[in-house]
């Protein structure tokens, strides 16, 4: 329902450019696996099986890169816009690669398991907590998204009320959206890695009621967020235009990556803190 909606939609959305029908047509199916696969990750991470996700993840993205340079190179004489909105449909077989592994990886892994235990049946309570909490948790990760969309709706529009083309307005913002603002969030997979191993553990001691562990796990990621993010935003300060023309020959994205060189810091500390916070039950 939400693919089929998504891409009769597609055909009356423009963000700036009427190219992007193919994009979004092409994107409409990750809105079914997507979810499925966040959640049978967020299990998997409960039970800390971390190495079937790290598989899962890197499976994802070699399919996903695998098919879309595939693609590209195939429909490229149709068109470039055509080619790269075509593309996109990796993002889908990608997650579904992702999701089929998990899924064996998971099974065999029941199977082998000599351990059973009844699950207890939630209550009305905890059913009712349970409703709350993932609409609180549903609000709070959909801005992100709503506020990629809103950049993506405002920008290119008043890069053309500026004056500019359509193609040459929607080359400038890809500019920040694919090549500044990616350098700038690479230093954050350091920190989301360690807040995706570490959480489960501080949610651990924490029930446990071992505070004092609790304190000196909080402590220690604390410690290396501020630490890599301090260094992280030094380098990029610095070292922004060698690293643009490093990755994409050009140093045309150096000044947008100095200004966005915070991000490292603010996210990581963010993130970590977030998790302490979740850990101890203060989602609020």
């Amino acid at each position: 329902m939400r693919s089929s909606t998504s891409s009769w939609y597609a055909q009356r959305i423009v963000f700036g450019n009427t190219n992007s029908y193919y994009f979004l047509r092409a994107l409409a199916p990750a809105l079914v696996i997507v979810p499925l696969l966040a959640l049978f990750r967020g299990y998997l991470q409960g039970l800390e099986k971390y190495e079937a996700i790290a598989f899962s993840e890197i499976a994802e993205q070699f399919v996903r890169v695998t098919v879309m340079l595939a693609l590209c190179i195939f429909l490229l004489p149709q068109g470039a816009m055509f080619a790269g909105g075509l593309s996109m449909h990796g993002t889908s077989l990608g997650g579904i690669t992702a999701f089929l592994i998990l899924l064996v990886l998971y099974t065999r892994n029941t199977a082998s398991s000599t351990y059973k235990e009844t699950m207890p049946v939630p209550s009305k309570g905890e059913m009712s907590w349970f409703v709350r909490s993932s609409i609180a948790i549903c609000l709070t990760r959909l801005l992100i998204p709503l506020s990629d969309i809103t950049d993506a709706l405002i920008i290119p529009a008043r890069l053309q009320q500026a004056g500019y083309s359509s193609n040459k307005a929607t080359a400038m913002f890809g500019v920040l959206t694919g090549m500044a603002l990616l350098i700038a969030y690479m230093p954050t997979l350091a920190t989301a890695a360690l807040s995706h191993t570490m959480t489960m553990k501080l949610v651990s001691a924490w029930k446990e009621q071992q505070y004092v562990l609790f304190q000196n796990l909080s402590l220690k990621t604390v410690r290396f967020a501020w630490s890599w993010g301090i260094a992280s935003t030094l380098f990029l300060s610095v070292y922004a235009e060698e690293l643009a023309f490093f990755l994409f020959h050009s140093t045309e994205a150096g000044r947008l990556i100095k200004s966005l060189s915070l991000i490292p810091f603010i996210v990581g500390v963010r993130e970590i803190t977030t998790s302490i916070l979740w850990a101890k039950e203060q989602k609020k």
